[in-house]
């Protein structure tokens, strides 16, 4: 009714909030894309994975997590992996800053 949101967050006066949508095809087929990108920017070959996924993400998921799990063990193969659904994410890109985001992925790999 005060056309205000919750966004899980502070937000002070004046901070960027982007607003985006996906269908639920988009946020399964975005987790094996986003793992291969990951793969392609290492510097080695991969030795183990942390997988974070937003706990919004799972829930718009919902019946068809398997997809994910799926998606992901043909990605990792026999590299070991531990993934999570969180809230409150947390990633770091090129600008050079923490970011906060809503249905977002945050992978970090590690390599040998």
């Amino acid at each position: 009714d005060d056309f205000s949101i919750n966004v899980g967050n502070n937000l002070a006066e004046k901070t960027c909030v982007i607003r985006m949508e996906a269908t639920v095809d988009e946020l399964i087929q975005s987790v094996p894309d986003t793992l291969r990108e990951l793969i392609d920017r290492m510097p080695g070959e991969p030795a183990a994975f942390h997988l974070v996924h937003c706990g919004g993400r799972r829930a718009g998921i919902d019946a068809r997590i398997g997809e994910v799990a799926d998606a992901v063990a043909e990605v990792c193969g026999d590299t070991p992996y531990l993934m999570e659904f969180t809230f409150g994410e947390y990633g770091f890109e090129s600008d050079n800053n923490n970011t906060c985001g809503g249905l977002m992925l945050s992978f970090t790999g590690f390599s040998k």
